[in-house]
C-alpha cells in the first residue's frame, strides 16, 4: 500500500472513531493559519548557504590532509573542489538580488565578500549604494573593500567615512582608505613611479592621521583592536618605506627575544645581523 492510500485510511479511521478534529485531506485548500506561515526567512536561506558552503570546503581540506603526499589525489581534489567552489556563492548572490532592499541581504553581501572572498559583480555595488549605505554594518565592508582595486572602490569608502550617520562606521572607513592607497601605492608584482608612489602614500597618511586623531578609540569591525593603535602602525610603516632601501640605514627596530628580554636593533649595530621575519596565518 503506498503512503498516499495509508494517510487516506488514517483520515477515514479517524473520522470513524468520533474524532471531532479537523483532519485536513492531502488536496484540501490551506486554512488561513497555514497561509500565513512564512517561508524561510532570508536570513535563514543566508544561514543555510553559509552553511553550506562552510562544510563544502571543510571536506575539501579534510580530504587533502587525507590524501597526504598522493599527488594524483590532491590534483583530483583540486579539480573537484573549482567544479563547484562558487557554487554558493551564485546561489547567495541570486539570492541578494531576488531581495536587495532587506536589512539580511547586506549579511549575504558581507558573508559573500568576506567568509567565501568573491568577486562580486557592479550589480551588487549599485545594490549596496542603492539600499545600504547607512547599514551599521558598512563600516564592516569597507574592510573587505579596502583590498580591492575596482574604480568604484575608492568613491564606496569615501562616501562612507564622509556621510555615515555612525562613528563607528565612518572610522573604520576612513582606516580602509589608507589601507586602500597604501595598497595602492604598492602593487604586487609592480613598481610604480616615484612621484605616483609618493602622491598616494601621502593620501594614505592623511587618513591614518585622521584615525589617530578622529577615531583612536574605535574597535575594528572584529573587536580586537583599536584604530588609533593599527593607524600609528601603519603611519611608522609608511615613514620607514623611504629607508627600506639597499644603502639605506634599516629603521629601528623594538621587541622581546626568545627568552622575553628587551632589545633594539641599533644594539646590534656593528655585527652582522640576520633579520628573519615569518608570520603565521
Amino acid at each position: 500500500m503506498s503512503s498516499r492510500c495509508l494517510a487516506c485510511c488514517l483520515v477515514g479511521l479517524l473520522g470513524a472513531s468520533g474524532s471531532t478534529a479537523a483532519e485536513p485531506l492531502p488536496n484540501a485548500p490551506k486554512t488561513a493559519q497555514q497561509k500565513d506561515e512564512p517561508a524561510d526567512s532570508l536570513a535563514d536561506q543566508v544561514a543555510a548557504i553559509k552553511k553550506e558552503y562552510k562544510e563544502q570546503e571543510q571536506k575539501f581540506y579534510d580530504d587533502l590532509r587525507a590524501a597526504k603526499n598522493d599527488e594524483k589525489k590532491i590534483r583530483e581534489l583540486n579539480q573537484q573542489y573549482l567544479a563547484v567552489q562558487f557554487k554558493p556563492a551564485y546561489k547567495l548572490t541570486a539570492l541578494i538580488k531576488a531581495h536587495p532592499q532587506e536589512k539580511d541581504a547586506f549579511e549575504g553581501i558581507l558573508v559573500l565578500v568576506g567568509e567565501m572572498r568573491y568577486s562580486h559583480d557592479s550589480e551588487l555595488v549599485t545594490l549596496v549604494r542603492k539600499h545600504h549605505m547607512d547599514n551599521p554594518k558598512m563600516g564592516q565592508l569597507c574592510f573587505h573593500y579596502m583590498y580591492r582595486r575596482e574604480e568604484w572602490v575608492e568613491g564606496l569608502l569615501q562616501d562612507t567615512a564622509t556621510k555615515h550617520s555612525q562613528q563607528a562606521a565612518r572610522g573604520q572607513a576612513e582606516y580602509a582608505l589608507g589601507m586602500y592607497y597604501r595598497h595602492l601605492a604598492q602593487p604586487w608584482g609592480k613598481k610604480l613611479a616615484e612621484e605616483e608612489e609618493t602622491k598616494l602614500l601621502e593620501e594614505a597618511t592623511r587618513h591614518f592621521t585622521a584615525v589617530t586623531k578622529n577615531y583612536a578609540s574605535i574597535a575594528t569591525p572584529d573587536g580586537k583592536a583599536k584604530l588609533g593603535e593599527k593607524a600609528a602602525s601603519q603611519l611608522t610603516r609608511v615613514k620607514n618605506l623611504a629607508s627600506l632601501k639597499v644603502g639605506k640605514m634599516a629603521p629601528e627596530i623594538e621587541g622581546k627575544d626568545m627568552d622575553g628580554k628587551a632589545f633594539k636593533l641599533s644594539d646590534y649595530r656593528g655585527k652582522v645581523v640576520l633579520l628573519d621575519f615569518w608570520g603565521h596565518w
